[in-house]
């Protein structure tokens, strides 16, 4: 037997891995915890899978970063219950996290992202869409005519949930803050959603917050929330609700970018002739003892150490992340 021939999820489960966390439907991540982060999606084969935290793999890093086992520990049990016919050295090779999308994946994503992109519109003048009253219930004292074109209202956006069959349904229509995520030049990515109420308060539907397949994967891409006309500072964070917050403190006087998750914030793609300095804001995540550390920091400290080598003065934000970053 192959590696692509491998019951992942058995395999899995072998290690003590919980079977009802390996589904594509988003749940608790067996490395870092959380509530809705992961999903077992398996698209090549090889027990594929994503966390927003901790990035993604196969089935064989999964296990790895679960139970510290060495790679020929787990090899060698992976023989023993499947009758591997490929070594170590094989093995390896299906390794690889980052794996790309192909052009039909990538050409049936975009269809999709310009069928929800055509049904969006700018925020209401009047300030009385749904996104609007969302964002000022957020962050109280706001000015939303700040908001970027990058944040868009959708009146009424399907809404679809995975079965326990691993299944997608539509289960509704909701009104929608729609976010545009784009490269450091300024390339489309993907769409970021927030089902939300009329009033404009989060929908009640199991994931009111989810990013859409994109035309590539995220490596850095942003959604602009705020853009300053000269400013040369940049602050970066995670979630959008969090980078509007940011931009309210620092009364509109540098443009804010959301990353959207931990992973995403690490590899921030800023473009050098734009910026000269880059404030961080690395959430406030608890320590987690399996990783070894707080994700939100974490991610911080690596941003500033790429965002360093790229030339650029970087800064940590108040109190979202830990000063001692050098």
């Amino acid at each position: 037997m192959k590696f692509t021939e491998i019951d992942w999820v058995s395999a899995c489960a072998s290690f003590g891995i919980d079977k009802n966390l390996l589904k594509l439907r988003e749940g608790p991540c067996p490395i870092c915890g959380g509530t809705k982060r992961f999903r077992f999606t398996n698209r090549t084969r090889c027990g594929d899978w994503f966390c927003n935290q901790c990035r993604g793999g196969n089935g064989f890093t999964l296990i790895k970063q679960v139970t510290n086992q060495t790679d020929a520990d787990i090899y060698k049990q992976l023989k023993k219950l499947f009758g591997l016919s490929e070594g170590l050295g094989a093995l390896r090779e299906y390794q690889k996290v980052d794996v790309e999308l192909t052009p039909e994946e990538s050409a049936r994503n975009c269809a999709k992202l310009r069928k929800v992109i055509r049904g969006t519109k700018r925020l209401s003048l009047m300030q009385d869409d749904p996104v609007s009253l969302y964002m000022g219930h957020r962050v109280l004292g706001c000015d939303l005519t700040k908001l970027s074109k990058y944040v868009r209202y959708h009146p009424s956006l399907e809404y679809w949930e995975v079965g326990d069959d691993d299944k997608y349904r539509m289960t509704g229509l909701h009104p929608a803050m729609v976010l545009k995520v784009v490269d450091g030049k300024g390339d489309p990515v993907t769409l970021h959603r927030t089902y939300l109420t009329k009033d404009g308060r989060k929908a009640l539907v199991e994931e009111p917050k989810m990013q859409m397949s994109g035309k590539r994967k995220l490596r850095g891409a942003a959604v602009r929330l705020f853009e300053h006309p000269t400013s040369r500072v940049l602050g970066i964070c995670e979630g959008a609700e969090n980078g509007w917050g940011i931009a309210t403190a620092y009364r509109y006087e540098m443009s804010v970018w959301s990353m959207l998750n931990a992973g995403n914030l690490a590899i921030a793609d800023i473009p050098r002739e734009k910026f000269d300095t880059v404030i961080i804001f690395g959430d406030n995540d608890p320590y987690v003892p399996r990783l070894g550390y707080r994700p939100g920091e974490h991610a911080a400290r690596m941003a500033y150490q790429k965002l360093k080598k790229d030339g650029f003065e970087g800064r940590p934000g108040f109190r979202f992340f830990s000063p001692n970053i050098t």
